[in-house]
């Protein structure tokens, strides 16, 4: 059980870290679609905590 969820954890935080830096990525090199996102703001979504934080989601996706 702990091999699953481990391997399960790994590998939904990599598909979410990926979509969220992507998501940063774009907002630099193209910021006509959004305004640049505040450091604090990409760190806390790297965590998934953003919303217990009160801080927005770096892709509302």
């Amino acid at each position: 059980m702990g091999d699953f969820v481990r391997s399960r954890g790994i590998r939904v935080y990599l598909a979410y870290w990926f979509a969220a830096l992507l998501t940063t990525a774009v907002v630099v090199v193209w910021p006509l679609v959004r305004h640049p996102l505040p450091s604090e703001q990409v760190l806390a979504n790297l965590t998934m905590f953003q919303e217990g934080l009160g801080i927005k989601d770096v892709d509302a996706v």
